[in-house]
């Protein structure tokens, strides 16, 4: 919410503060796997925390890391950052998609009753 209000009055940060949120970012998406994982092969039980959670940093990972591929932040050859920012909210439904379907096929027999 700080960097989003910071952009929105007027502010431009600098490349370091850029760099540092896509660690911080990747850190927390590193973490969210984690969850995952636990979620499905090891506690075998939903949180609705954890999933929220999940919902969250799905766009917030991915489109961060676009906006910094774009703006050179990391550096990248032409040809993926155009593909990047031409299917970046594509990659975001694919995701969302490749998690609901693991969360379905994990507890498939809960789902369906068989």
């Amino acid at each position: 919410i700080t960097t989003a209000m910071t952009i929105l009055a007027g502010a431009r940060l600098g490349r370091w503060y850029w760099a540092g949120l896509q660690v911080g970012v990747t850190l927390g998406a590193v973490f969210v796997i984690w969850l995952w994982s636990q979620a499905l092969f090891a506690i075998y039980i939903l949180c609705l925390y954890c999933m929220i959670v999940w919902a969250a940093m799905i766009p917030l990972f991915l489109l961060l890391t676009v906006r910094n591929l774009a703006h050179g932040v990391i550096p990248a050859p032409p040809r993926l950052v155009r593909f990047a920012t031409e299917w970046a909210w594509t990659l975001v439904a694919i995701a969302y998609v490749a998690v609901a379907a693991s969360v379905f096929f994990r507890f498939f027999s809960t789902f369906t009753g068989l």
